[in-house]
Protein backbone atom coordinates (compact mmCIF):
# COMPACT_ATOMS: atom_id res chain seq x y z
CA UNK A 1 0.00 0.00 0.00
CA UNK A 2 3.03 2.33 1.23
CA UNK A 3 4.97 1.64 -1.50
CA UNK A 4 1.87 2.04 -4.13
CA UNK A 5 0.55 5.77 -2.68
CA UNK A 6 4.47 6.52 -3.08
CA UNK A 7 4.45 5.30 -7.10
CA UNK A 8 1.37 7.24 -7.35
CA UNK A 9 3.18 10.44 -6.31
CA UNK A 10 5.90 10.20 -8.02
CA UNK A 11 3.83 9.93 -11.51
CA UNK A 12 1.71 13.20 -10.53
CA UNK A 13 4.96 14.93 -9.84
CA UNK A 14 6.38 13.70 -13.36
CA UNK A 15 3.03 14.61 -14.83
CA UNK A 16 3.34 17.98 -13.59
CA UNK A 17 6.65 18.89 -14.71
CA UNK A 18 5.84 17.50 -18.39
CA UNK A 19 2.74 19.79 -18.23
CA UNK A 20 5.14 22.93 -17.53
CA UNK A 21 8.10 22.21 -19.82
CA UNK A 22 5.63 21.56 -22.39
CA UNK A 23 3.86 25.14 -21.71
CA UNK A 24 7.51 26.49 -22.21
CA UNK A 25 8.79 24.94 -24.85
CA UNK A 26 5.02 26.20 -26.58
CA UNK A 27 5.36 29.48 -25.26
CA UNK A 28 2.03 29.62 -24.03
CA UNK A 29 3.15 31.96 -21.83
CA UNK A 30 1.92 35.88 -22.81
CA UNK A 31 4.40 37.86 -23.97
CA UNK A 32 5.45 40.76 -21.46
CA UNK A 33 4.35 44.20 -23.22
CA UNK A 34 7.12 46.81 -23.69
CA UNK A 35 7.13 49.85 -21.49
CA UNK A 36 5.32 52.51 -22.57
CA UNK A 37 6.69 56.14 -23.69
CA UNK A 38 4.83 59.09 -22.59
CA UNK A 39 5.55 62.04 -25.52
CA UNK A 40 6.15 64.92 -24.43
CA UNK A 41 4.74 67.75 -26.13
CA UNK A 42 7.23 70.13 -28.20
CA UNK A 43 5.78 73.91 -27.57
CA UNK A 44 5.91 76.41 -30.29
CA UNK A 45 8.05 79.80 -29.63
CA UNK A 46 4.48 81.51 -29.29
CA UNK A 47 3.51 79.10 -26.46
CA UNK A 48 7.41 79.90 -24.70
CA UNK A 49 6.90 83.37 -24.69
CA UNK A 50 2.93 83.26 -23.27
CA UNK A 51 4.77 80.70 -20.90
CA UNK A 52 7.82 83.25 -19.76
CA UNK A 53 5.14 86.08 -19.59
CA UNK A 54 2.92 83.97 -16.69
CA UNK A 55 5.79 85.04 -14.10
CA UNK A 56 4.58 87.27 -11.90
CA UNK A 57 7.29 90.17 -12.24
CA UNK A 58 5.79 90.23 -16.00
CA UNK A 59 2.33 90.44 -15.28
CA UNK A 60 1.27 94.08 -16.80
CA UNK A 61 4.91 95.19 -18.10
CA UNK A 62 5.25 96.58 -21.67
CA UNK A 63 8.05 95.04 -23.70
CA UNK A 64 10.27 97.81 -22.88
CA UNK A 65 9.48 97.56 -18.91
CA UNK A 66 10.21 93.59 -19.68
CA UNK A 67 13.28 94.38 -21.34
CA UNK A 68 14.38 96.74 -18.60
CA UNK A 69 13.68 94.29 -15.86
CA UNK A 70 16.13 91.32 -17.68
CA UNK A 71 18.86 93.67 -18.23
CA UNK A 72 19.25 94.39 -14.88
CA UNK A 73 20.59 90.69 -14.67
CA UNK A 74 22.60 91.08 -17.06
CA UNK A 75 25.07 92.97 -15.36
CA UNK A 76 27.35 90.19 -13.79
CA UNK A 77 25.88 87.26 -12.58
CA UNK A 78 28.32 84.80 -14.26
CA UNK A 79 28.04 86.09 -18.49
CA UNK A 80 31.76 87.51 -18.20
CA UNK A 81 30.33 90.43 -19.71
CA UNK A 82 29.05 89.40 -22.84
CA UNK A 83 26.42 91.74 -23.19
CA UNK A 84 29.00 94.49 -22.99
CA UNK A 85 29.42 93.68 -26.33
CA UNK A 86 26.74 94.38 -27.32
CA UNK A 87 24.31 97.87 -27.91
CA UNK A 88 20.93 98.22 -26.18
CA UNK A 89 18.99 95.28 -27.89
CA UNK A 90 16.11 96.47 -29.56
CA UNK A 91 12.67 94.72 -29.99
CA UNK A 92 11.03 92.80 -32.77
CA UNK A 93 7.98 90.56 -33.24
CA UNK A 94 9.00 87.57 -35.00
CA UNK A 95 7.25 86.25 -37.54
CA UNK A 96 5.68 83.32 -35.60
CA UNK A 97 4.33 86.04 -32.94
CA UNK A 98 6.72 86.03 -30.11
CA UNK A 99 9.21 89.12 -29.41
CA UNK A 100 12.60 88.74 -29.84
CA UNK A 101 15.89 90.85 -29.34
CA UNK A 102 18.34 92.18 -31.31
CA UNK A 103 21.67 92.83 -30.48
CA UNK A 104 23.93 94.50 -32.04
CA UNK A 105 28.19 94.50 -32.01
CA UNK A 106 29.92 97.49 -30.84
CA UNK A 107 32.40 97.03 -33.78
CA UNK A 108 30.87 94.98 -36.21
CA UNK A 109 27.57 95.35 -38.51
CA UNK A 110 26.94 91.67 -36.67
CA UNK A 111 23.62 91.53 -35.10
CA UNK A 112 22.11 88.65 -33.18
CA UNK A 113 19.30 87.54 -32.43
CA UNK A 114 17.75 85.88 -29.20
CA UNK A 115 13.98 85.10 -28.16
CA UNK A 116 13.21 86.76 -25.29
CA UNK A 117 12.33 83.53 -23.46
CA UNK A 118 15.91 81.92 -23.89
CA UNK A 119 18.41 82.80 -21.18
CA UNK A 120 21.13 81.38 -23.46
CA UNK A 121 24.37 83.52 -24.07
CA UNK A 122 26.20 80.95 -26.44
CA UNK A 123 25.59 82.90 -29.96
CA UNK A 124 26.85 86.08 -28.09
CA UNK A 125 29.42 84.67 -26.31
CA UNK A 126 31.25 83.08 -30.37
CA UNK A 127 30.57 86.17 -31.62
CA UNK A 128 32.44 88.14 -28.84
CA UNK A 129 35.40 85.86 -28.69
CA UNK A 130 35.79 85.63 -32.70
CA UNK A 131 34.85 89.96 -33.01
CA UNK A 132 38.13 90.38 -30.35
CA UNK A 133 40.45 88.18 -32.41
CA UNK A 134 39.68 89.68 -35.17
CA UNK A 135 40.63 93.08 -33.73
CA UNK A 136 43.47 91.91 -31.87
CA UNK A 137 44.82 90.76 -35.22
CA UNK A 138 43.79 94.70 -36.85
CA UNK A 139 45.26 96.02 -34.54
CA UNK A 140 49.11 94.21 -34.82
CA UNK A 141 48.58 94.72 -38.57
CA UNK A 142 48.17 98.39 -37.38
CA UNK A 143 51.02 98.49 -34.86
CA UNK A 144 53.53 96.57 -37.04
CA UNK A 145 52.79 99.30 -39.87
CA UNK A 146 53.04 101.96 -37.63
CA UNK A 147 56.93 101.05 -36.29
CA UNK A 148 58.17 100.10 -39.95
CA UNK A 149 56.40 96.69 -40.52
CA UNK A 150 58.44 93.96 -40.53
CA UNK A 151 61.79 94.37 -41.70
CA UNK A 152 65.19 92.36 -41.67
CA UNK A 153 68.28 93.63 -43.29
CA UNK A 154 70.15 90.33 -43.35
CA UNK A 155 66.84 88.56 -44.54
CA UNK A 156 66.32 91.06 -47.67
CA UNK A 157 69.41 90.73 -48.87
CA UNK A 158 69.39 87.01 -48.78
CA UNK A 159 65.90 87.19 -50.55
CA UNK A 160 67.49 89.78 -53.33
CA UNK A 161 70.80 87.84 -54.06
CA UNK A 162 68.51 84.65 -54.89
CA UNK A 163 66.00 87.09 -56.80
CA UNK A 164 69.00 88.08 -58.87
CA UNK A 165 70.64 85.00 -59.31
CA UNK A 166 67.63 82.44 -59.62
CA UNK A 167 66.26 84.99 -62.48
CA UNK A 168 69.47 85.95 -64.05
CA UNK A 169 68.74 89.27 -63.72
CA UNK A 170 71.97 91.58 -63.44
CA UNK A 171 73.30 93.25 -60.15
CA UNK A 172 72.07 96.22 -61.13
CA UNK A 173 68.86 95.40 -61.92
CA UNK A 174 68.10 95.67 -57.86
CA UNK A 175 69.19 99.37 -57.85
CA UNK A 176 66.29 100.91 -60.02
CA UNK A 177 65.02 103.95 -59.05
CA UNK A 178 61.07 103.00 -59.11
CA UNK A 179 62.16 99.89 -57.45
CA UNK A 180 63.51 101.30 -54.66
CA UNK A 181 60.74 103.67 -54.37
CA UNK A 182 58.49 100.58 -53.68
CA UNK A 183 61.07 99.05 -50.97
CA UNK A 184 60.37 102.68 -49.48
CA UNK A 185 56.98 102.41 -49.91
CA UNK A 186 56.65 99.30 -47.79
CA UNK A 187 59.07 99.91 -45.07
CA UNK A 188 60.38 103.47 -45.33
CA UNK A 189 63.30 101.99 -43.53
CA UNK A 190 65.19 101.44 -46.54
CA UNK A 191 67.16 103.91 -48.17
CA UNK A 192 68.41 102.74 -51.32
CA UNK A 193 69.53 99.06 -52.41
CA UNK A 194 73.15 98.66 -53.60
CA UNK A 195 73.36 95.51 -55.96
CA UNK A 196 77.15 95.65 -56.00
CA UNK A 197 77.47 95.33 -52.18
CA UNK A 198 73.91 93.31 -52.08
CA UNK A 199 73.19 95.68 -48.96
CA UNK A 200 71.01 98.59 -47.49
CA UNK A 201 71.84 101.62 -46.64
CA UNK A 202 70.37 103.53 -43.98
Amino acid sequence: MVSSSKASLKRKSSDIMDSSAQDSDTGSNPPIAPPLHKKVKTLTPLERDAQFLDQPKYTGKTDEEILQIQMTKWTGGGTGGVYDHYEVPYIEKAPEGHIVYKYKCKFTNYIATRARYDTSTSNLSNHKQKCARTRDAAQTQITTFAQGGYYDKGEFRYEAALWISNSNRPFLAIEDKNLNNMFRILNPLTSHFYGSRLEIRY
